[in-house]
């Protein structure tokens, strides 16, 4: 399975190594791509899917990305599983919102621990799984399992 793994520069490696483990995938079926250091991952997350067209894109931690991103990529065949990292209950109504906002768009969606999956629901009407670092590999095993094979 071809797969692209975006995340923040400082999480890329870490992520990426994870993904392939859990996944099984080859290291010249999987790609990586820094969506913090991007000018618009909008628009540069989607055409690197249209040239390498991974059959799964694992998002962690999204910045700048929208429900429109996560809808070309999905367009262009790829499945999305959106990551979320753990945040406080302090973080604000605003966080939650916008993880809301992005998660109904995606396939799949994980958060680590039970407060950053709490706030989260896929476009299949699931709740987040909440992960721990140590289950990362179970939780995104069972994601993608989910994933229904119709493109609705």
């Amino acid at each position: 399975m071809r797969v692209l793994v975006a995340a923040p520069a400082d999480k890329l490696d870490a992520f990426t190594r994870a993904t392939r483990d859990a996944l099984g995938a080859r290291d010249d079926a999987s790609s990586a791509f820094a969506h913090d250091r991007s000018r618009d991952p909008t628009l540069d997350l989607p055409h690197r899917v249209f040239e390498e067209r991974p059959e799964l894109v694992v998002v962690i931690d999204p910045r700048r990305e929208d429900p429109s991103t996560i809808e070309a990529l999905r367009r262009f065949g790829a499945r999305v599983v959106i990551v979320f990292d753990a945040i406080d209950e302090s973080a604000g109504r605003s966080v939650e919102a916008r993880r809301r906002w992005i998660a109904h768009a995606a396939d799949g969606v994980l958060g680590q621990e039970a407060f950053g999956a709490s706030c989260a629901v896929d476009r299949h009407g699931r709740a987040a799984l909440p992960f721990t670092v140590a289950s990362f590999g179970g939780a995104l095993i069972a994601a993608v399992a989910a994933i229904p094979t119709d493109p609705a």
